[in-house]
């Protein structure tokens, strides 16, 4: 039998070894849960207060998060009369949860929504300017759900769904504006939200995101088993 020179044996199954442990650590074998960033603590489970400027508090999920006009911060909705003493900072009562404001009627509290700052207020407070908040997705993940609060300015809020690493959205549709403060809308993603890799949500105005949902990108059935047998094939060509 006709056999390999022994150098090119080790980096022939180095080389085996190297591409199935790549494929196992891209398609993410070792799995993960769906995540909700309602902004009340950071990627390792840390309370967040309100006022934290935002930076890389969820890199260690593969999440990163950028804006435009206006840094990223926290804004603590749970403030005004549902919460007596509980002062709403930037005299932003347009960003309060958990009570009654006119045709609004009741919003559930919220605690932590995610603000781009207004540049003249030093306490947290929602920016009147146009602007964008972006989340980036290390691997691609599914969209499941994102609750917007006060959506009052212009035509509404836009969504940008890009995949696959895409420069141009492949979906983009418009939650519309109502024309009263404290307006709370939950709801879920429609159609096709898989192999997402960012999300923009673009306001006209003010506002903010009071929490977003997404999940891991499922495997197909047979493909976790199917590259186990490969890792122990190499394993064995490697004893050989």
């Amino acid at each position: 039998m006709q056999t390999k020179p022994w150098g090119l044996c080790i980096f022939y199954n180095i080389g085996r070894v190297l591409t199935i442990g790549a494929a196992l650590g891209f398609f993410g074998i070792s799995g993960a849960a769906a995540i909700t960033l309602d902004f009340e603590t950071d990627g390792a489970g840390a309370s967040l207060d309100g006022g934290t400027f935002i930076s890389d508090e969820w890199e260690n999920l593969g999440i990163s998060l950028r804006s435009t006009n206006g840094a990223l911060r926290l804004f603590n909705s749970n403030c005004g009369p549902g919460f007596p003493g509980v002062r709403c900072t930037g005299g932003d009562s347009d960003l309060a949860s958990g009570a009654r404001f006119g045709r609004a009627g009741f919003v559930p509290a919220q605690g932590n929504v995610l603000i781009r700052q207004d540049r003249s207020n030093s306490e947290p407070d929602d920016t009147a300017r146009p602007g964008m908040i972006r989340f980036d997705f290390e691997k691609q993940v599914r969209l499941t759900e994102i609750s917007l609060l006060d959506n009052d300015n212009g035509d509404g809020i836009t969504l940008k769904i890009f995949k696959n690493g895409s420069a141009a959205p492949s979906s983009t549709f418009l939650r519309p504006s109502v024309d009263f403060d404290n307006y709370f809308q939950s709801f879920a993603f429609a159609g096709d939200v898989t192999q997402v890799t960012a999300l923009e949500v673009i306001f006209p105005g003010s506002g903010a995101i009071a929490s977003l949902g997404l999940s891991a990108v499922p495997l197909p059935p047979a493909l976790p088993l199917l590259l186990m047998a490969l890792a122990g094939l190499a394993v064995l060509a490697r004893r050989r």
